[in-house]
């Protein structure tokens, strides 16, 4: 299944610097912000002798094998940005989550960091390299936002100093802080992805990136444990070895009735060295 980026002209995401969202109360009961998004086949299902696409297929975030303008090179610095897909539509006029990666995990003069540190040594405005190229997209400029951020979830007003923003929110609240990146502006315009998508800065960087799919993303090979009650499921997103030590760092994703969190494994660490989760129900 090709998997596309949809150009929106409307959208409004929490974790958009300098637009004020104002997040509805929950519509469905038990504090639901909407409707589960809980997988309802195995991967390995056939129909009629074809093998069905998995309905964890979007979590993942597609191959590496984007086109740069120059080879893949190893760099002392460099940087994994995360970017979730947007729910599933749940009524006929809603808003939508626009496009925004935020910089999750990274090396810095050869040393593992995470979350805002990896933004802050990141240019204002520069390019990346995607997984998920089938979309047309192999590389995109991107930028930070200039203005603050602002959200009015239940738990009261949330603001932040641009160029930061909460890593997540909901209805209810905000979680974290990031220095979130969004696709450099054109009129008339803004971009959504219904599937997971990663991008590494430089963009020719060679990172050792290896991402996985719900075939290839078997629970007893993973090196880490996630015991949170509550989360349906945690994906193994992908692998990297930003520092070249032989130890990959693990991106994995939190897979809850409504929202989502993320967490980041390294060196050999059975608990993550960065986390953040809006996951509710």
């Amino acid at each position: 299944m090709t998997w596309a980026l949809a150009a929106l002209v409307w959208g409004c995401s929490p974790s958009l610097p300098g637009r004020v969202c104002t997040t509805p109360a929950p519509v469905a009961s038990g504090g639901a912000s909407r409707p589960a998004e809980v997988p309802k086949q195995p991967a390995s299902e056939h129909v009629d002798g074809v093998a069905a696409v998995s309905p964890l297929e979007r979590y993942y975030p597609g191959s590496d094998d984007a086109r740069t303008a120059t080879p893949l090179k190893r760099y002392t610095t460099a940087v994994v940005l995360f970017a979730p897909p947007r729910p599933e539509p749940a009524t006929p006029l809603e808003r939508i989550e626009t496009l925004s990666f935020q910089p999750v995990v990274c090396v810095i003069a050869g040393r593992i960091q995470t979350g805002v540190r990896c933004g802050e040594v990141m240019p204002r405005r520069t390019t990346v390299r995607l997984t998920a190229a089938s979309s047309g997209y192999d590389t995109m400029e991107i930028m930070r936002s200039t203005t603050p951020f602002t959200s009015s979830p239940e738990d009261g007003t949330v603001t932040f100093p641009a160029p930061y923003a909460p890593a997540c929110c909901m209805y209810k609240g905000c979680a974290g802080k990031t220095i979130p990146y969004r696709p450099a502006e054109r009129q008339g315009s803004a971009l959504a992805t219904s599937r997971t998508i990663l991008a590494v800065w430089p963009e020719d960087a060679d990172i050792d990136l290896v991402p996985l799919t719900p075939e290839t993303d078997d629970p007893s090979t993973h090196p880490w444990k996630a015991e949170r009650s509550g989360a349906r499921k945690f994906l193994q997103l992908a692998t990297s070895d930003l520092d070249r030590d032989g130890r990959p760092e693990i991106l994995v994703y939190e897979l809850w009735a409504n929202d989502y969190g993320l967490d980041v494994f390294a060196n050999g660490s059975q608990e993550p060295i960065y986390r953040f989760s809006c996951g509710n129900i």
